[in-house]
């Protein structure tokens, strides 16, 4: 049987270590709040996922996929289903 959880689009999670990032745009004014609640889900998840917040420019926002501000990736992949990599191309 597969451990884990079946994710957003159907993909299997599981409990292997994730490193998840919160993008935001300068003066995002939801950016503390969506940090504190991907740290609050991941922790109860992912336990022992690393969980990342940086402020980026619009530029880097765009590369990201252009989700908009904030955007979370979990691996390197948006949320909302953009795959970025690490240097930030689609």
């Amino acid at each position: 049987m597969l451990s884990g959880t079946l994710g957003r689009h159907g993909r299997r999670m599981n409990r292997e270590t994730h490193r998840i990032e919160v993008l935001c745009l300068q003066g995002c004014p939801h950016a503390e709040e969506t940090t504190r609640l991907v740290r609050d889900v991941a922790s109860r998840l992912f336990p022992g996922a690393e969980v990342f917040s940086r402020t980026v420019s619009e530029a880097e926002m765009r590369e990201a996929g252009g989700a908009g501000s904030p955007t979370i990736l979990v691996d390197g992949r948006d949320i909302e289903g953009t795959v970025v990599s690490s240097s930030g191309d689609s």
